[in-house]
């Protein structure tokens, strides 16, 4: 099932069954969540009888599967709702079968199962899980995607609008490549840049209001570490190094990061070496198209050998990390190695 599809069944008040929302973006589940509820509790609807809410700590079978086979109350229909972070019930297969096929079976009752980000491995479009196969022949399957930059650029204007503030197309772009394409970040920092704009008597939010209140992905900070290593920038290197012990990270997450940078950056040369294009690159490491530009950009008449060298030596780095008590001092001397 689609974004779209969902949309109509909500607007033709037709919601029924099963539905299992998986994907990156938490907000859009969370947010067709709410809508779902909505439409099922109505005024007329007793909550009280008719929302049985689960978490990953109270999702046992025996109380989920009583939750489906309760009657709605003064109602057509009930809402069972499932959110969860990890995979722990899926794991008795025949069991959580059995969930889904008393759920299917149960007129009055939609089951509402909600993957947290990060905590669903649905395996690709041409070759899904196991496990999503399996909720597939049961339930209508909605995988939301991070939004398209177009559509979190009008997104980013409606909030900035808000608060009596002008977002400009370029801008709201700026923010969605400081602060990445999740849309709970997203709507933080363009509260923050709005506020910030409105308390300076300012009509719009600038480039300059960004630069002052808008906070960088880690992945960004990482990707210029990583770019300053390679371009035997030890001095800035150092700096970005400095920005991250100032604000005390650990220096087992700095180096994960880094390392991270680094593979994305050896991919990138290699699709560049295979003469594949760059928007094959993005759909391969389901980047944003601004994000695999930037990395082809990096690695542009880099030979692959020398992010080979580069991801070895973060092997290294990563090796006295964890066998000493350098701590930072393994990451200086990643950086200084050059």
């Amino acid at each position: 099932m689609t974004e779209t599809e969902l949309k109509t069944e909500l607007k033709k008040k037709t919601l029924s069954g099963i539905y299992f929302f998986y994907g990156d973006e938490d907000y859009m589940k969370n947010h067709y969540g709410e809508e779902i509820r909505k439409a099922i509790l109505t005024d007329e609807s007793p909550a009280a009888f008719n929302h049985f809410i689960f978490n990953d700590e109270t999702a046992e079978f025996d109380a989920v599967t009583d939750a489906v086979l309760a009657p709605a109350m003064m109602s057509d229909r009930k809402l069972v709702e499932l959110s969860l972070t990890n995979g722990d019930l899926f794991r008795d297969k025949n069991r959580f079968t059995g969930l889904l096929e008393t759920a299917a079976d149960s007129p009055d009752t939609v089951l509402l199962i909600r993957m947290s980000s990060e905590s669903f491995d649905a395996g690709s479009a041409k070759k899904p899980s196991a496990i999503l196969k399996l909720i597939s022949k049961y339930a209508k399957c909605v995988n939301f995607e991070y939004q398209t930059e177009g559509r979190l650029v009008k997104w980013l204007e409606r909030h900035a609008m808000q608060y009596g503030v002008a977002l400009e197309q370029n801008e709201a772009l700026t923010i969605i490549r400081r602060a990445g394409r999740g849309m709970y970040r997203l709507q933080g920092e363009i509260q923050k840049a709005a506020v910030y704009a409105a308390a300076h008597g300012l009509p719009r939010i600038t480039e300059e209001v960004i630069g002052a209140v808008v906070t960088k992905t880690d992945d960004d900070d990482a990707f210029r570490l990583a770019n300053c290593i390679l371009a035997g920038d030890k001095k800035g290197a150092l700096l970005c190094l400095d920005e991250k012990i100032r604000r005390r990270e650990e220096p087992i997450l700095v180096l994960s990061r880094i390392t991270k940078a680094f593979c994305d950056l050896a991919a990138a040369a290699r699709f560049m070496a295979d003469g594949r294009d760059r928007a094959d690159f993005a759909k391969s490491m389901n980047f944003h198209s601004y994000k695999a530009e930037l990395y082809f950009k990096a690695v542009r008449g880099i030979p692959t050998s020398v992010f080979d060298d580069a991801v070895a030596a973060c092997t290294e780095a990563d090796r006295l990390l964890k066998s000493t008590n350098l701590g930072y001092i393994a990451i200086e001397r990643l950086i200084c190695r050059r």
